[in-house]
């Protein structure tokens, strides 16, 4: 109960010594040193007990013999995942559009929020901030979804056991 209290107590001294803002980036930042390391446990955890033979019905340990080295049959076949190639036309065309399209609504915003009209020049650099954000955050976007798109369609063919080919159709 005292550490929820003295964390309330920092939290508060972060907010009134920085600012809402920068205390919570400084608290993303802390959460994540924390994720790295709780990360970093368990893996080490995992890779610790990954070697060590499971236990029997009754809790003995079994032989290892058994074992044998895998084949490559064992393995799923390689994805296309690992091949760099280019995305595309389609990505430029969503590119583009993506930023001119949210250049477009921010100018338009910027002389529709405010009461009194805003500078040329301040409407022309909102435009060109929102059209760059725009671009960037659509590229992101779309390159996801065409990638993960492709990894789906790859992973949901129909494949040959025996040949670990994608089979035609």
């Amino acid at each position: 109960m005292m550490w929820i209290v003295a964390l309330l107590a920092v939290l508060c001294a972060l907010v009134t010594y920085f600012g809402l803002h920068s205390a919570l980036v400084l608290i993303l930042f802390a959460l994540a040193i924390a994720a790295h390391i709780a990360g970093n446990a368990l893996g080490t955890q995992l890779r610790a007990n990954g070697n060590q033979p499971l236990p029997g019905e009754h809790g003995e340990v079994t032989s290892t013999s058994w074992r044998r080295a895998p084949a490559a049959e064992d393995f799923a076949p390689p994805s296309e995942l690992c091949a760099r190639r280019s995305l595309g036309l389609p990505i430029v065309i969503a590119t583009i559009l993506g930023g001119l399209l949210t250049a477009a609504a921010g100018g338009l915003l910027m002389i529709v929020m405010f009461e009194r009209p805003p500078t040329w020049t301040a409407i022309i650099a909102g435009t060109i901030a929102c059209g760059t954000l725009g671009a960037i955050w659509t590229f992101v976007g779309f390159g996801f979804v065409q990638v993960a798109g492709g990894a789906f369609f790859q992973a949901t063919k129909k494949v040959d056991s025996n040949r670990n080919k994608p089979l035609p159709g």
